[in-house]
């Protein structure tokens, strides 16, 4: 398994690999809660719930509450899923105890909203019409928003991607991975078409952030692990860390002398700057500690080196 997870690494492909976490999250947590939610609670008690009630109101708040909370299980699966992958792309811990928590209380909040708004628009919608069209019209939409809130979170995770951009990549995720859901329940049963569905929306909501924030980056550092493997993290104002210290972006051993923070690699105005730790910077009797980088300028340590690369013109000019 160890092993499978190093050849994903290993392909250099940051949307691919984010996709993949995403689904794999999203499977895994469908199989061992999802699903089994749906078997023991929805198909035992959904029939009593609907059909013995006397308001309908109750009904409606009922399969509001249900799809939200079952909802909100499969985001959680997509966010630890995204959020492993973005770690393990960085070669760091696979999660820290703020990102679990981040995982599990916005990823179960986004599920829980738009699974309720899913619901209830669906609910609203099928009691006017038979019309299959508006009804799947109106998951996507839902879903959109389950990718948008996604997207959200996944902005205080991913180095310097911007809110805006994490809630495209996480909306047309949502709405593409819904469309998928879609398809697939046409084809599968129940179940099935669910697994697959969610595998799909999984997939497509890691893979569309990642390439969103690709695609937008403007200034990057491309990170050289060793001959075949390399990562790459935008620049901006959130400063890139180096250093041996779990949270670093760029980790850097402990045991060959490496500070916690090392340094960092940071955007200001129209400039790239890489800023060295004090303590570090006259341990190595650096004359300059913070040094103003330019495209294609190249720094090594150890058998780690990364280089800057730049896609604005005004960058380009600047350095």
């Amino acid at each position: 398994m160890q092993q499978f997870f190093e050849q994903i690494r290993q392909l250099n492909n940051k949307p691919l690999m984010f996709g993949i976490y995403g689904a794999l999250g999203c499977l895994i947590v469908n199989l061992l809660l999802a699903e089994p939610l749906n078997f023991f609670v929805y198909s035992s008690v959904r029939e009593n719930v609907v059909s013995n009630t006397e308001s309908i109101l109750s009904a409606f708040v009922y399969m509001m509450a249900f799809t939200g909370v079952w909802m909100g299980i499969i985001s959680v699966g997509i966010s630890i899923g995204i959020m492993i992958g973005q770690n393990h792309y960085l070669h760091r811990r696979l999660m820290s105890k703020s990102e679990v928590i981040l995982a599990i209380l916005g990823g179960f909040i986004s599920g829980l909203i738009s699974g309720a708004i899913a619901q209830a628009i669906y609910s609203v919608i099928s009691s006017i019409t038979e019309s299959i069209i508006f009804v799947e019209i109106s998951r996507i939409f839902a879903w959109g928003i389950l990718g948008i809130m996604i997207g959200v979170g996944m902005s205080f995770i991913v180095p310097n991607l911007k809110m805006t951009k994490g809630i495209l990549g996480g909306g047309l995720g949502g709405i593409i991975g819904c469309i998928g859901f879609i398809v697939s329940s046409f084809f599968f049963a129940d179940s099935l078409g669910r697994l697959i569905g969610m595998t799909i929306l999984g997939f497509f909501l890691g893979l569309m952030i990642a390439l969103i924030e690709q695609i937008s980056r403007q200034a990057s550092v491309l990170v050289h692990w060793g001959p075949k493997e390399k990562t790459v993290l935008s620049l901006g104002e959130k400063a890139v860390i180096l250093g041996s210290s779990p949270d670093a972006h760029i980790y850097l051993r402990k045991d060959h002398g490496y500070p916690p923070i090392t340094g960092k690699i940071y955007q200001q105005e129209e400039k790239i700057y890489l800023e060295f730790d004090l303590a570090y910077a006259k341990q190595k009797s650096m004359k300059k500690f913070k040094q103003e980088l330019k495209n294609g300028d190249i720094r090594r340590f150890d058998k780690l080196s990364f280089e800057i690369r730049l896609s604005n013109p005004n960058l380009q000019k600047s350095t």
